[in-house]
């Protein structure tokens, strides 16, 4: 690796010299990815990382930076990656965790590169990798783990953010929780341990599953682990909730959302968190939401509520159904 990386500074005048075509962009192996990154800087092009290892190895390898500045975590059983099932010590290679190990060196040093390029292709496809989070729900007790979620379109306050990790970590229950800093058409720059700091993943990476981005909510919550959402209730988020009989905590934050909280809770879904305000107009407590959610998940008649609702939608989906019944006549009607 150290020698490819060594040669980079080569293709400067060749490529330099492509005018015609211009050059667009460059498409180089993790290997290289620091060089790349000066090189393509010079050139004033984009760069593209393309990796030839699995999704899984890729991802410790981006994280090892954070990882040997923890040190500790390389000398734990096993290491906790953002979104992702734990990593055994012993799945990995001896130098991998040998900070001082010229292989661990070199991929440290590119992996602080990653966020410099426009993307990242890996040689792997998403159904063959996308069972991390099921993988995690799967070894959780039925009905245990609340799932929060506040939507593609609302980004949380840090402050908020860290209430929230606060609230989770009091409740001393499991969850799944999904973070958005920004809305869903903007990039996501900030690491989770900068957001929640690394002593709060390590406490609670036993009990609880932290990542970024965009889930299958589905999936989630259709699945037997969970037993109650934390939603800032847009619609698409109620009516999930409500096909598969999953209890909400309902914590509106702007649009809509307040008319769905009510809703929500006159139909036996879930109970509403009235006092928190719209989006940014006060910082609620973690204590506050750590009591909250221990409410909600130990809310037997809600849950029972909450079953009835998911029958009902079934009731109204399936052939003879209201919503069925309705659909149906448009098309006739057309």
């Amino acid at each position: 690796m150290c020698c490819i990386s060594s040669s980079v500074h080569l293709l400067h005048p060749l490529l330099a010299s492509l005018c015609t075509p211009p050059l667009s962009a460059i498409f180089a192996d993790f290997a290289v990815a620091a060089d790349i990154n000066r090189l393509a800087d010079e050139l004033s092009i984009p760069f593209y990382i393309v990796s030839t290892t699995s999704a899984r190895f890729f991802s410790l390898m981006a994280c090892l930076p954070d990882l040997i500045l923890e040190s500790k975590s390389l000398e734990d059983s096993s290491i906790q990656l953002p979104g992702l099932a734990s990593v055994p010590i012993s799945n990995l290679t001896p130098p991998f965790i040998t900070p001082d190990h010229i292989f661990t060196a070199h991929i440290r040093l590119n992996a602080q590169f990653l966020s410099k390029a426009k993307g990242i292709l890996l040689n792997s496809f998403d159904w063959f990798e996308s069972k991390s989070i099921a993988a995690w729900l799967d070894g959780q007790p039925n009905e245990s783990v609340v799932y929060v979620s506040f939507g593609s379109r609302t980004a949380l306050s840090k402050e908020q953010i860290r209430e929230l990790g606060n609230g989770l970590e009091r409740s001393g229950g499991r969850f799944l929780w999904v973070i958005k800093t920004t809305k869903v058409d903007k990039d996501e720059r900030e690491d989770l341990q900068d957001l929640l700091g690394s002593s709060f993943l390590e406490r609670t990476k036993k009990k609880g599953l932290v990542c970024k981005g965009w889930v299958e909510q589905e999936q989630v919550l259709a699945h037997p682990a969970i037993g109650g959402f934390v939603s800032h209730c847009g619609w698409n988020s109620v009516t999930e909730a409500a096909r598969f009989g999953v209890p909400i905590l309902a914590w509106p934050l702007n649009g809509d959302q307040k008319l769905n909280a009510e809703v929500t809770e006159k139909a036996g879904l879930g109970v509403w968190m009235r006092h928190c305000g719209w989006l940014g107009e006060h910082l609620v407590k973690g204590e506050e939401i750590g009591d909250q959610i221990v409410q909600l998940m130990q809310d037997k008649t809600l849950r029972i509520k909450a079953k009835k609702v998911k029958e009902e939608t079934r009731k109204a989906y399936e052939v003879g159904g209201s919503s069925k019944k309705v659909l149906l006549e448009i098309i006739e009607n057309l």
